[in-house]
């Protein structure tokens, strides 16, 4: 059974990257923990979508997909919905200040939202902090009262 919804991808870079991003071009990413929020609405939904994110080969289609290459994914956070929350969820990232915004225009070139990609610091993080931040966004998403973690394997 298809599962629609929205989700928040979290990892982290162990040093600073340069990579290419697309039409973005060269970004400078910080050694850091990450989180990116997406929507799943399509064919597999949440399921397909974070299996194709975890995964180590598949061709870069999204802006994600450039910076994944070189990431540590930890997990996600699912959100099943039948109604595009992506947004409200990246906003509630940044108003919490929990996050900043990295890159402009980042996963968000089909919306008005500053980016979709949050950035949530380089210290040693408490392996849970971004995934607590992550969780405070489900709050400010009308209609949802939690979310599902689920881990990256290996």
């Amino acid at each position: 059974m298809t599962r629609p919804g929205a989700y928040v991808l979290l990892f982290g870079l162990a040093q600073d990257e340069e990579i290419e991003v697309g039409r973005l071009g060269t970004v400078r990413f910080q050694r850091g923990h990450y989180g990116y929020v997406g929507s799943a609405m399509g064919s597999g939904g949440l399921d397909a979508r974070i299996a194709r994110h975890l995964r180590a080969e598949k061709n870069c289609h999204w802006h994600i997909d450039h910076l994944l290459a070189r990431a540590s994914v930890s997990g996600a956070l699912e959100l099943e919905t039948v109604t595009r929350i992506e947004c409200a969820l990246s906003d509630a990232l940044d108003r919490g200040k929990a996050s900043t915004t990295p890159v402009r225009g980042f996963g968000s070139s089909d919306c008005r939202c500053r980016s979709h990609l949050r950035y949530f610091g380089a210290s040693d993080l408490d392996e849970d902090a971004a995934g607590r931040a992550a969780r405070l966004a489900v709050l400010a998403a009308p209609g949802l009262e939690s979310g599902a973690w689920r881990a990256a394997s290996g």
